[in-house]
């Protein structure tokens, strides 16, 4: 299986990346960026899309927007 992972913060893209935080010793592919922007840019068909959009107690107002929504359908 192939994993890749979305990340805008680079500490965690750093902590990610020092703690090797991958499944079963699998290589984990980090994509540093927005998830808007990342979306657009990645090609392929994907089995399963788990995504966490929180900001604080709220998710974000992109989670429920059909562009989004779209880039998601694109890709499974």
């Amino acid at each position: 299986a192939e994993i890749i992972g979305v990340e805008w913060d680079n500490i965690m893209v750093d902590l990610i990346k020092e703690l090797g935080m991958s499944p079963d010793g699998q290589k984990l592919q980090v994509e540093v960026g927005d998830v808007d922007v990342v979306l657009l840019r990645l090609s392929g068909e994907f089995d399963l899309v788990i995504y966490d959009l929180h900001t604080g107690d709220l998710p974000e107002a992109r989670a429920g927007k059909f562009s989004f929504s779209m880039a998601l359908k694109r890709l499974l």
